[in-house]
């Protein structure tokens, strides 16, 4: 709190006498005057104006802090009852214990320190241990000196100066630091390589926060079912969730991120009060971030998708993840129930992780007409778009045909392929070709 608004409103009630208001000013010029004393090693009572004002600044520093601990009825009270000088050693003693605390959060945060080559985030880190070198409560309480801090909060309260500022930034730090910490290293990594690729800059020169991109992605992951603690997006649920969060109203997408961060909170068993209480407050920045990107169809630099498309080996065949016949079933009659494209959507993108059980749904009765099917394969990557291709234009492929703007189906095939064949022609010729080398490239087995 300020205490000459706090004085300003004790006078005003009556709880502060104007004697007390005269010995304040008087103790006020002595304190200064026995600091400039120190500064100069008694051989001047007299500093350059803009000295003696930062002098001043750093015992009213001091002041506060005494002031700011003790509850407000009681801090009028005390400044009745103490006097200036007593309040003043009382604050300096409270900066000394504050800044015993922040050396103790220092050494956690450097012991949890992410191996992340992200410079900002390094960088801020150590130079913090300049501060402690060159910290002064007596002559520069108020100041961070010597302390370049870059790496930015997702909540960050810059109102704060000195060690009150040093020591809130290395408690939200820390409460960053333990939530990512449920994530493995290596697919924060990706995480941010993937960020990067968005915005085509390289992540270890941005400005950015390592939290805020971990939670933004588990939430989205959370809202298409990802399991676990997986982080990654497809292209394929990334149109998922544009459809989805384009159709939603304003109320819907509230209660859709506060559902998922309640889902979020149990996925990743946080029980600590102080995280819980962080997550939630940061809720409200995503939301405020969402909605507006939404609003202007910026949802692409907020979703982070897998940039990379790994050539290796895909076997369509490995049924690890199929369904059986009575689940399998089940999937159809739900679908097949629902009235709206979209609550189809939802469900397959969310109940079907095999790709032999996305080809029987194709196959079966579930989706109506070519533009069904045309959205389904709109909201597939060029990898995923490549799988397919490898099975409906196998006996092409066999025979050598590799451009598929040249393969057109016969009738008699199946409606689902004879539907993906004409979708395939009316792709941009570059895509085209990206699909076509995909296929080449990976050992696609059926």
């Amino acid at each position: 709190m300020d205490t000459l608004s706090l004085v300003n409103q004790g006078v005003k009630k009556g709880l502060i006498s104007q004697q007390s208001i005269d010995n304040f000013q008087v103790d006020l010029l002595n304190i200064l005057k026995k600091l400039i004393d120190k500064y100069t090693f008694g051989e001047s009572s007299s500093v350059k104006i803009e000295t003696a004002e930062n002098l001043l600044l750093s015992v009213h520093y001091c002041i506060d802090a005494y002031l700011d601990s003790i509850e407000y009825n009681d801090a009028i009270e005390m400044i009745e009852k103490l006097g200036l000088n007593e309040i003043y050693k009382r604050g300096k003693d409270e900066i000394k214990n504050c800044l015993e605390t922040c050396k103790l959060l220092y050494e956690n945060v450097k012991n949890n320190m992410f191996n992340i080559e992200l410079q900002a985030y390094n960088d801020t880190i150590n130079s913090i241990s300049d501060f402690f070198i060159h910290y002064n409560y007596l002559f520069a309480a108020h100041d961070t000196m010597g302390c370049s801090i870059d790496y930015p909060l997702s909540l960050d309260e810059m109102k704060l100066q000195g060690v009150y500022y040093i020591k809130e930034y290395l408690e939200k730090l820390t409460l960053e630091t333990e939530f990512c910490t449920n994530f493995e290293i290596e697919d924060i990594i990706e995480l941010l390589e993937n960020y990067g690729a968005v915005y085509k800059l390289d992540y270890r020169e941005l400005l950015i926060n390592i939290f805020e991109i971990v939670y933004n992605n588990y939430i989205f992951a959370l809202m298409v079912g990802n399991k676990k603690k997986n982080l990654h997006i497809t292209n394929y649920q990334y149109n998922f969730l544009i459809n989805l969060l384009n159709e939603l109203s304003l109320e819907k997408v509230i209660y859709l991120v506060n559902e998922n961060v309640k889902k979020l909170i149990i996925e990743l068993r946080i029980t600590q009060k102080n995280l819980i209480d962080y997550i939630e407050g940061y809720k409200h920045k995503f939301l405020e971030v969402l909605i507006s990107n939404i609003k202007n169809g910026d949802l692409k630099y907020m979703i982070i998708t897998d940039q990379r498309q790994d050539v290796a080996d895909i076997h369509l065949l490995d049924i690890d993840n199929r369904m059986n016949d009575e689940e399998f079933k089940t999937l159809v009659d739900k679908i097949m129930e629902c009235k709206q494209f979209n609550e189809k959507l939802q469900i397959i993108s969310l109940e079907v992780n095999c790709i032999v059980d996305f080809i029987d749904i194709l196959k079966s009765d579930c989706l109506i007409g070519e533009n069904e099917f045309n959205m389904i394969f709109k909201t597939l990557s060029n990898m995923e778009l490549a799988i397919l291709g490898k099975i409906v234009f196998n006996e092409y492929l066999k025979f050598g045909h590799k451009e598929l703007l040249h393969v057109h189906l016969e009738d008699d095939e199946e409606e689902w392929k004879l539907y993906f064949n004409r979708y395939i022609n009316d792709l941009d010729t570059k895509t085209i070709r990206d699909i076509e080398r995909l296929i080449e490239a990976c050992n696609i087995s059926i």
